[in-house]
This record gives structure tokens, C-alpha cells and sequence, in this order.
């Protein structure tokens, strides 16, 4: 398994995989990558030294890996890869969601709540060409482009992270006194937004949307508070699948 695990989406991918490895008495061994081409190919290739019969990436934020997927191919290893589909290359499977439809569905949400009018932030995990977080953007604009609600894009990305959630929704409280809605690409940023939100005493005027459908996330949705949705990613389910379209 090689991933990138400083957010708690790919925290709980890990601690599922490993899970199914004690389930199906399998041994697990995790390699953190993180988002380094050099790092994940150093990894590949101590993995395929130690014999692995197996691999299951999810290589964010890259958008390809040539060099380690190839590796793979050369010693005849199997690959899954989970969450992350990469360009190129050639793998056994890829176990993920519907990016850009789940996000569709997050953004009727949003249109029905704002009423087709109002000023909705995005949010981006970034970088810029991060096909993930684009599939998700690009999914919430297709329902809001047609209506009179005007998007406004915060021009820092939040890196994925809560801290970044937080600094990104400071700076547009800021610049912006007429932000009702917020989406964030990722849920782990609009906890951070919500953070920031309710430290400016705004929570009762925006709400806000989010993807991934992260514990703490649907904590917030579920008493009610002012995240009112997200689109499900399941770390938990994709890694299982994953697992076991590995061992199939």
C-alpha cells in the first residue's frame, strides 16, 4: 500500500486496509508518499525488493507515475489502484467514485437552498491541475451556472487540510461581506471554514457544503449546524473493494 496520509481521508483508507489484511491474514505494509514522485517510486521499489504479491496506491496529489507504474508492470505485480485514478500507465483496477456526478448532486442541493440566487464560494484543495478536486468543482458549477447565483473562487487553494480551510475562509471573510454559501472540495477544509465562520459570527448566515463524507462532517450535518451536506466518498468502502479486488 502506498499512500498519502495527512488527512483523515487517507488515515481511515490505511486503518481499513490494514484491518482487511488481518481479516484475510494478509501482511500489510503502508508506505507514505506524500505527493512525491521520487518518494512513491523509492517506496515502489523497496516494496517490490521485499517480494510484496501486491500493490494499492493512492497517489495524491499526482496525476500520473509513469516510472513506478512500470516498475510494477516489470515484475509482474498486480495493481489496484483506490480514489486516486491515475493518467497513464497500466493497472488491474481502479476502485473510486463519480466525482464529478456526486458533486452534482451536492450542487442541486445548493441551488434548492440558495434559491437560485446569492453569492456561493468554492473552495479548492489545489494544485491546479488536480483532476479530482476539478471533477468536484466542475460537478457543483454544473447545477449553479444556469441561475443567478454568482461563484466566487478564493484564490489560495486550502491544500487539503483543516489549517487550510481556516486560513483560506479568514481571508474571504475579509474581502467578501456577502458569502452565503460555501463548497469545499474536500471536507476536511469545510471544517475549517466552519471554524473560521463561527469565529467571525457569521455561522447563522452561510452554510455550508462539503465532499467526502467525513465522520466529522456528518457529525456537524446530523446536529444540525450550519454544514448542511456532503457528497459520500468512503475511505472505509473503497479501501475494502479495494482489498478485495486485490486479493481476487
Amino acid at each position: 500500500v502506498t499512500l498519502q496520509m495527512k488527512a483523515p481521508y487517507f488515515i481511515a483508507m490505511v486503518r481499513a486496509l490494514e484491518a482487511e489484511g488481518r481479516a484475510h491474514n494478509v501482511r500489510t505494509f503502508v508506505a507514505d508518499g506524500n505527493g512525491d514522485v521520487a518518494k512513491v517510486n523509492s517506496d515502489i521499489e523497496d516494496l517490490l525488493a521485499k517480494g510484496v504479491d501486491g500493490l494499492i496506491m493512492n497517489i495524491s496529489p499526482l496525476e500520473a507515475l509513469p516510472g513506478g507504474m512500470a516498475a510494477i508492470k516489470k515484475a509482474g505485480k498486480p495493481l489496484v489502484l483506490v480514489n486516486r485514478k491515475l493518467k497513464g500507465g497500466e493497472y488491474d483496477a481502479w476502485i473510486g467514485v463519480d466525482n464529478f456526478n456526486t458533486a452534482a448532486g451536492v450542487g442541486e442541493v445548493i441551488a434548492k437552498r440558495m434559491d437560485g440566487k446569492g453569492n456561493l464560494l468554492m473552495i479548492r484543495g489545489g494544485p491546479e491541475d488536480n483532476s479530482t478536486g476539478n471533477a468536484r468543482r466542475d460537478g457543483v458549477l454544473s447545477k449553479v451556472k444556469d441561475t443567478g447565483i454568482k461563484v466566487t473562487f478564493a484564490p489560495e487553494f486550502g491544500k487539503w487540510t483543516e489549517d487550510g480551510g481556516i486560513r483560506v475562509m479568514e481571508d474571504m471573510l475579509a474581502k467578501h461581506k456577502d458569502i452565503n454559501v460555501v463548497f469545499c472540495e474536500g471536507d476536511v477544509m469545510c471544517l475549517g471554514a466552519q471554524k473560521a465562520i463561527a469565529d467571525a459570527g457569521r455561522s447563522a448566515q452561510i452554510q455550508i457544503f462539503g465532499f467526502d463524507g467525513q465522520k466529522a462532517a456528518i457529525e456537524q450535518i446530523m446536529k444540525g449546524s450550519n454544514f448542511v451536506a456532503t457528497g459520500v466518498n468512503s475511505a472505509d468502502e473503497i479501501a475494502k473493494a479495494g482489498f478485495r479486488t486485490m486479493l481476487d
